[in-house]
């Protein structure tokens, strides 16, 4: 059986640029967004910062306490970043599964930003009446300095995330 939906284009706009979970903008929103933050800092090399964040340990909790809370903790977490994004007036994306980007346009928000992200989330997070802690691993890249393209500021955030993975993994 065929069936045929009617949706306007914003409607598709919305559903090919928006993370149907956590109703942030997805992977897709931050590369075109990227390119255009790249083209807007190359003529006058003006800095920029990605942040690369994965959540620690994720899936233990879906393999503990199942794939619904799993969801509801990734609805959670989007949703801490997304105030704080917008506290700065920056934006987030989810990559995949349980990793979010920030495109940081102001430079000066950055480490602020780290801080309260990691402030926020010290505390174990109320899911599905069971407390949940969410460690985010954060790594970050700064336009020009660690690269001048997509591909080479992602792979260096990406490298830094796991970096900072690791130091989380032998303090415990």
């Amino acid at each position: 059986m065929n069936k045929i939906y009617d949706f306007t284009y914003e409607e598709l706009l919305k559903m090919a640029f928006t993370d149907e979970l956590t109703q942030i903008a997805n992977y897709r929103s931050f590369k075109y967004s990227l390119q255009e933050q790249i083209e807007l800092s190359y003529p006058e090399n003006k800095p920029f910062a990605v942040l690369f964040m994965d959540i620690n340990h994720f899936k233990q909790v879906n393999d503990k306490h199942g794939h619904s809370t799993g969801d509801k903790l990734l609805i959670e977490c989007s949703s801490i970043l997304k105030r704080i994004a917008n506290r700065y007036d920056e934006q987030v994306f989810r990559k995949s599964g349980d990793e979010f980007l920030l495109l940081v346009q102001n430079i000066e928000h950055l480490f602020h930003m780290i801080h309260d992200i990691q402030h926020k989330l010290q505390n174990p997070l109320h899911i599905n009446e069971k407390m949940i802690r969410c460690q985010m691993s954060i790594g970050y890249s700064i336009y020009p300095i660690h690269g001048q393209t997509e591909e080479e500021l992602f792979d260096y955030a990406d490298k830094k995330m796991y970096l900072n993975k690791e130091q989380l993994e032998t303090i415990k």
